[in-house]
């Protein structure tokens, strides 16, 4: 922290001031121990949310961070794509789906990279959920929505609006 937060900051300090950018962070394991640290720094989204890592519970993530941090992935690539049935894999998409993407802030993706150990089937039913998700989102929100983020919003960051000063469009149903 003493050698390493403030030159990030230094940084993302100065990415954010030059540019509309967003900062994208990827650490591997268990962070959450280091989750507000990040925030500090600057970090917009937290790649790759591991859920399989000791701590990094999902509900917990969401509730310390989601209104400050979007969240990538949470997928698990470990044990449930290469491992559980094509059921299980739904249900699992579906569930994180439901504790990371309530309230939006959230990218829908695998932990990390798809090893060649998973089941193409595995991969076929998590894209079909995925699809599923976003065409439900899709239909409950305005064809021409554009996301928003305010880092100096004291509430939420991602913010849904028709105009706005500083537009992205949503990559992602999920991610706004």
């Amino acid at each position: 922290r003493r050698l390493i937060k403030p030159r990030h900051k230094e940084l993302y300090d100065f990415i954010h001031s030059h540019t509309e950018a967003k900062i994208m962070h990827h650490t591997c394991g268990s962070v959450f121990p280091f989750v507000q640290d990040l925030i500090d720094v600057g970090v917009d989204i937290l790649n790759p949310i591991q859920t399989s890592a000791r701590g990094m519970d999902p509900a917990a993530l969401k509730r310390e961070f989601g209104e400050r941090l979007v969240f990538h992935g949470g997928i698990d690539v470990q044990q449930i794509l290469p491992f559980a049935t094509p059921e299980r894999v739904r249900e699992e998409v579906k569930r994180i789906v439901a504790i990371l993407g309530q309230g939006g802030g959230y990218v829908l993706a695998p932990s990390h990279n798809i090893q060649a150990d998973v089941p193409p089937e595995n991969i076929v039913a998590m894209y079909e959920v995925i699809q599923e998700v976003s065409e439900q989102a899709d239909s409950q929100r305005s064809p021409t929505a554009w996301a928003t983020w305010d880092r100096r919003s004291s509430s939420t960051q991602c913010k849904r609006s028709l105009s706005s000063s500083t537009p992205i469009r949503c990559a992602s149903t999920l991610a706004c």
